[in-house]
């Protein structure tokens, strides 16, 4: 696929960080090629008039460091996972008023500190699957 060109995944929604840089948006090869980052992480294209052509396939992996923790995947000395993203960074994303709600929280008579653990959703497919058996 690389060496035909074929275009990658984009991202559906390109956004800026709070200030004001584009997002580093890693590619998103529509099968890996040199580096497979995640589960269901296209390997392979079977074209065949039978899906036993499936048990042909042989993958050798090089198993690298992970990161598997997102509360600390931006610290320093933790694996790189996209070349392009540094710090395992893609955005630093805000939205509204910062100083109003920074202002409210002040005035507030108890405030309560929680954290949330992002459930990854996003606007984009992070495993499109296919398959076409005629």
């Amino acid at each position: 696929m690389a060496g035909e060109s074929v275009g990658g995944l984009p991202c559906g929604w390109l956004i800026h960080n709070i200030d004001g840089k584009p997002m580093n948006e890693p590619s998103h090869p529509v099968m890996a090629h040199t580096k497979v980052r995640h589960v269901g992480n296209q390997v392979a294209l079977v074209i065949a008039e039978s899906v036993k052509a499936i048990k042909l396939i042989e993958v050798d992996y090089d198993v690298l460091p992970a990161v598997v923790d997102t509360a600390t995947a931006a610290d320093p000395g933790q694996p790189q996972v996209h070349d392009e993203a540094p710090n395992n960074l893609c955005c630093n994303w805000g939205h509204g008023d910062k100083v109003a709600t920074d202002a409210a929280f002040a005035k507030a008579a108890h405030a309560t500190t929680l954290d949330i653990v992002n459930q990854r959703l996003v606007p984009n497919a992070i495993k499109p699957h296919a398959v076409n058996v005629c």
